[in-house]
């Protein structure tokens, strides 16, 4: 079946995560919309980097959620949703500990 179980909800998430990224490359340096008379100022670093940690935190979210998904759906079994939970798990503590400084997630 292929997830379904909660409408595949985990993809919005990851799709915010994606907008959230784009901004963080938009606003990374001072530049003109080559469409309109829009000037985009840089955001501060840390602001860049909270912004990133954010968007790995919503991916690692949206991953989850698929996991969850699918094995409610009949997708996975339980062993299979526990090894991939103990995944995001791990990938989150990575998060936490590194504060988002890595692009690994």
């Amino acid at each position: 079946m292929s997830g379904g179980h909660y409408d595949y909800s985990f993809g919005p998430i990851r799709d915010l995560a994606d907008r959230i990224y784009g901004d963080v490359t938009k606003y990374s340096e001072r530049r003109k919309d080559e469409y309109s008379s829009d000037v985009y100022e840089p955001l501060p670093a840390a602001t860049l980097a909270d912004m990133r940690f954010v968007a790995r935190l919503l991916e690692i979210a949206s991953d989850a959620a698929h996991d969850v998904e699918w094995m409610m759906s009949g997708d996975t079994g339980e062993e299979t949703f526990g090894i991939n939970v103990a995944a995001i798990k791990r990938r989150l503590l990575s998060l936490m500990v590194k504060g988002g400084s890595s692009d690994e997630t």
